[in-house]
């Protein structure tokens, strides 16, 4: 029978394991400019496991979006950003690649990119941690 302190520890170990299997969670913001002046601005949060994979959800203007990514062999991560309107119906769908040194271990970053949905082309500005600020982002694509 173990003793009394074997067991506190075990427990104690236990809950430090535990604490591990948590995901961090990231505040993110994205900025979609469409060519015909349309503008959606989304806000939400990456959430990482410590398997190296994420999920990032944003929503704001009748729009939600949700990007699974994994670590790929390079050190980059890659997934499908998607998103849908208030019918549910998808309005983009890409594949979006966030650069070797930046995922998933920086606790802030941005990118800008063009992106093709179903309402026209335009660009998209993306940021996370402290650089999530719709405002701050918007200047990226002037």
């Amino acid at each position: 029978m173990p003793s009394l302190r074997t067991t506190l520890v075990m427990a104690a170990a236990l809950l430090g394991l535990a604490a591990c299997s948590q995901t961090l969670r990231t505040q993110a913001a994205a900025v979609m400019q469409l060519a015909d002046g349309t503008e959606w601005v989304l806000t939400g949060d990456i959430q990482t496991d410590f398997e190296l994979s994420s999920v990032t959800r944003l929503s704001g203007d009748g729009i939600t979006c949700e990007m699974p990514m994994e670590l790929r062999r390079d050190r980059s991560g890659a997934g499908i950003m998607t998103c849908r309107d208030g019918t549910g119906a998808v309005i983009y769908s890409e594949e979006r690649v966030v650069p070797t040194g930046m995922y998933p271990i920086a606790v802030r970053g941005t990118y800008v990119d063009g992106i093709d949905t179903t309402r026209g082309r335009g660009r998209m500005a993306f940021g996370w941690g402290s650089f999530a600020d719709p405002d701050y982002l918007r200047g990226l694509m002037e």
